[in-house]
Parts: structure tokens; sequence; C-alpha cells
């Protein structure tokens, strides 16, 4: 924003000091000028006071800077933000106020941003040499609930009621009074200052934009002064960016803000919107304009089929009519006239954020509310019934029967492969809504009767074995078998002599004593239910017959012969 013009200021420096204080407490001084719209207090690097430090906060060198707020723990910058380049004052119940020529928009306060609502009220005006001029005023809405789900939580700002006192020996004070002003803002960063108020009732037109302003300012003037009461050092001045943010003043013990940062010209004079001429439209504004509409809890989370806590608004006004936009979840509706949120959801929804206006003759407000309808968990009227398999059959094989939900859908095995044991047991069974988009899936147990089911399918790892006496045999094992689960195993006829069969495995071992022609043997696999069967070859050869084989000596041979033979003849004689 460009410094005030030449004009004038000028005519303005033509009175002493002491009738320029005399002029401005008996009639209105007009200053016809084009101003820039500013934006941060700047401290000058010169030296003064410890109330311009430019290295201290405000609470280490403004008296009571702590106190006299409403609340403890907040000051001046709790209701001082930045938007739109520039600064803006926070009053309570959603409303905010800057200059003119700053706009409406989003507004950053204390790290948190809320959003604009829309309203925004400019209807304030000043006559200025007898012409009416739109003043530098912007009072808008803000929603209430920032886009990260914090409030404000802060109490309401008081408007100063009546006009900052011109500084004189009758008003100096070490303490900051009714005479000084405490100037806050974002040019540049926070940074603030305490200056004497050099006018007051003052007319200024402004230019901004295209925009002309007539608006009734106080005003402090940068640097040293002197007259008739005291001299004075005003150490601090708005710089760009200041413009929208506050001016506090202490009366009674209690802070108000008294002004709004507005502009300054070329003579380092800084003015600021003087509150106390626009009061009473601003309560009225306020006062009549719904503000502060509220939904406790903001957050909605509903179930598909379950009625909703109803939900009241809260909101300072009055309302005509309530709106809701986008559309409310299916099931739910908003009171047009008393803003209640009711009903039963019938359609799951994702998490969305609604925003509620709050209207009437003159003006809204809105905020936002978060809702989100989940799928609801069916409830099981009636349990399926199972119908029996035998063993070695998965669940599968078994059919579901006669079970029924409170909405429709069908029963599954959640796991059809598996091969459960013999007798009963409880098995899980998924219910599966037909509407899979608002009800969820259910994990239920049935009960299942596994009855016995006979063998099958007996077989050998081999056909048969032919064995020797003496010899052990390879174990003949069982290669599979089917169906029930196997009691016992027998073999008919007995094997043969040094041969058994395990009555538990099958398995059929051991060294054949005797021989025995190869037979066919039935080995037979039987439970409760009942048998299969398999033939086995066996057969077992006898043990080879060892010929030793010795030298002979023929005489002796031939004459034991000889002998023999002579021995066998006289003893076959008769």
């Amino acid at each position: 924003m460009g410094a005030l013009t030449s004009g004038m200021p000028k005519a303005l420096h033509q009175y002493p000091w002491n009738q320029f204080a005399l002029k401005l407490s008996t009639a209105l001084c007009f200053i016809l000028a084009s101003l820039a719209p500013v934006s941060a207090v700047q401290i000058a690097p010169t030296n003064g006071t410890a109330y311009y430090n430019n290295s201290d906060t405000v609470v280490s060198s403004v008296p009571s800077w702590s106190n006299g707020w409403g609340r403890t723990g907040i000051d001046g910058w709790s209701y001082v933000g930045s938007m739109n380049g520039a600064s803006g004052v926070y009053l309570g119940n959603g409303w905010v106020i800057t200059a003119g020529h700053v706009g409406a928009g989003n507004f950053t306060l204390n790290g948190n941003t809320y959003n604009s609502t829309g309203y925004s009220y400019t209807n304030f005006t000043a006559s200025i040499n007898g012409t009416n001029f739109p003043s530098d005023l912007n009072l808008f809405q803000i929603s209430t609930i920032s886009t990260t789900g914090n409030t404000p939580n802060l109490p309401s700002l008081t408007i100063a009621s009546s006009t900052p006192t011109f500084f004189s020996n009758s008003t100096r004070t070490n303490q900051v009074s009714q005479s000084q002003v405490v100037m806050i803002g974002f040019g540049g960063g926070q940074s603030w200052g305490v200056n004497n108020v050099t006018g007051v009732n003052q007319g200024v037109l402004v230019n901004s934009s295209g925009n002309s302003y007539g608006t009734t300012d106080f005003s402090t003037t940068y640097g040293s002064l002197s007259s008739f009461y005291t001299s004075i050092t005003n150490n601090a001045k708005l710089v760009t960016g200041d413009s929208g943010g506050g001016d506090f003043m202490k009366i009674g013990g209690n802070w108000v803000l008294a002004g709004i940062n507005e502009a300054t010209d070329s003579n380092g004079n800084s003015y600021m919107v003087q509150l106390s001429s626009y009061a009473s439209v601003i309560t009225n504004v306020i006062g009549t304009v719904p503000s502060a509409l509220s939904y406790m809890p903001s957050t909605i989370s509903g179930i598909v089929g379950t009625p909703i806590t109803n939900i009241i608004p809260s909101v300072n006004g009055t309302v005509s009519s309530y709106s809701i936009n986008p559309a409310l979840p299916s099931g739910l509706s908003l009171n047009t006239s008393s803003g209640l949120i009711s009903g039963t959801p019938s359609a799951a929804t994702a998490s969305s954020i609604y925003t509620i206006t709050a209207t009437n003759s003159h003006g809204w407000t809105t905020t936002l509310v978060t809702i989100a309808i989940a799928k609801a968990t069916p409830t099981i009227a009636v349990l399926p019934t199972a119908s029996s398999i035998t063993s070695g059959q998965t669940l599968g094989n078994s059919s579901l029967n006669d079970g029924t939900a409170n909405v429709p859908g069908n029963f599954s095995w959640t796991f059809p492969a598996t091969i459960p044991p013999e007798g009963i047991g409880l098995y899980s069974v998924t219910f599966t809504p037909s509407d899979t988009a608002d009800y969820n899936t259910l994990e239920t147990n049935v009960s299942l009767t596994v009855t016995v089911a006979p063998p099958s399918g007996l077989s050998y790892s081999s056909a048969g074995v032919n064995a020797m006496v003496g010899q052990p045999i390879a174990p003949l094992t069982v290669a599979s078998v089917s169906g029930g689960a196997v009691t016992g195993y027998s073999v008919s006829p007995t094997l043969p002599s040094g041969l058994s069969i395990d009555g538990t495995t099958g398995t059929i071992s051991g060294t054949p004593s005797a021989a025995s022609p190869a037979a066919t043997y039935t080995v037979t696999a039987s439970n409760s239910a009942g048998s299969t069967s398999t033939g086995l070859l066996i057969g077992v050869s006898p043990a080879p017959v060892n010929v030793s084989i010795y030298p002979i000596n023929c005489y002796t041979t031939f004459r034991r012969i000889s002998s023999e033979r002579q021995r066998f003849i006289t003893n076959s004689l008769p």
C-alpha cells in the first residue's frame, strides 16, 4: 500500500500543536489523502522507553498485558490472525473484523485455519464534509471449526464504546491507558508497538485498488513530538501487512479493541479505524445475523440399520431455516426449522464433511459436520442344519439348510476343503449378505456329524513275495487305503511259518522257517462300518543243500570199496 500524498496533512501542520489539539477536541478534523493498505507493526530502530523494545514480548513490556481479557492464559495476540497477506481480529462466536481493503477470506488464528462462511457485512459508512462514503471495514463470519478440527475457544472481544483520549499532560501515565494503544499485526511476522494517540475523530479518505473509503479514524504520529503537554516519542508505525490488525487500549482494568489498522501517510502518521464510531452497527449485525453455529458432537459415526442419536445445533441469534450440502446419507434427515439431524442410516457411507448453514433475513452462518456410516453386521436368527458326512469327506460335501438372518444372504462353510474327524463337532460357517455394500459377512459355528465310512481301495507296496526258508523278507507295507479309518488288519489263510502281519499297520514281515508253496493270501482292512481286501501272492522255497567235496586216495578207496562189496556179498549169502 502506498503512502499518503501531500494535501490536507500539510494544512494540519499550519496549526501550532496546542491549537491542533484544541481543534481536534472540539470538532471533526478531516484528512483528505490517498492511503495504501498496510499490514504489520514494525518497531523503528531508535532508542525509546521499554514499551518499544523490539526484542521483548508484549507481556514483558506492556503492564498487565496478560490480565483483563476475561480469561487467564490469553492476550491480544490470541485474537489477531493473518489473512489475505494482511491481518484480522477475531471478535468471538465466528466473527472476524478487518479493514475493508483487506476483504474477507480464510482466517489463520493461533496456528489454525478457519474457512470463511461466505457471509460478509460491509455496509459501514461515514459522513465527510456532508458526503457519505463506505468505510474501510469488513465484518465477516468464519467456521468455528478449523480445517484440522480445532475451535478458537476464546471469550468474545469487547469493542470500545468510547473514543481514545488525545495524549496530554492530564492523560500521561506510566501505564497503557485510554490515551495509548498497543498496535499489533502481521506485517513481516508478529510485531507490535505502544503509541500515544495524537489524533481522534479524523475523517480519512483512502483510495485502494480503485475503491474509495471514507472512515472515521484515530491516529498516532511516528517519531518525537513536542507541544504544550509534554514531549513524546512514538517508535511504532504501520507497515505493509498490518492492515486489519488490532489496536487495543485498557479501560477500567479490561482490554478492549479500540481500532483496526488502516493506513499510513508520508508524514509518519498511522491511521486506525476508530471502532467506537461503528460499535453500535457492529453489535447490531452480530446480534441479528446467526453466528457460532455448532453441533456436538461434530463427528457422527452411524451404523446401517441403527438409529443415530438425535443431534441438535447450538447457534447465536434467530434462525429461520437450516440447509445442508451435500445431501445427508440415505436414511438421515435435517429438520430445516430446528436444525435437528436424525434418522436411521440405510446405506454405508464413507466419512464425508457436510456444510450446514443457518439463515435468517439478515445473513447466515455455517459449520462443518463429519458423518460416516459403517456397514452393519447381520444377526443370525436360525442357524443352518448341516447334513452328515462320512469320514474322509470334506466339509464341502455337507449341505447347509434352513438357516436365516435378519437380511437376505446365504451360508457356506468357511473352510470347505477341511476333512473333519469322525464324531460330532463345531465347524465355522460364513454368512454372506446379498447386500455386501451395506452389510458385513459374519462367521458362526454349526454342529456337524461325521459318520464312520468303511475302508476301501487297499493296496500294498508289492503284489507279493517269493521267500526262502531262513531268509528275512522285505516287509510288505500298505501303500494306500481310503474311506474310513482302519481299526485293524487281518490275513487269510494263515501266513507261512515265520511270517506275521501287524494288526494296526497291516505290514507283513518276518523270516520263513518252513517251505510253503506259492499261494494267495487275502489281507483285510476293517473298521466298524466295513472292510476292504486285497490279495498277496506269497511262497517260501526250501533252503539250498550244501555239498562238501574232499580229495581221495584211489588205492585206498578201491580197497575200501572192494572190502565193503565183499562184506556185502558175504552178508547177503543164505
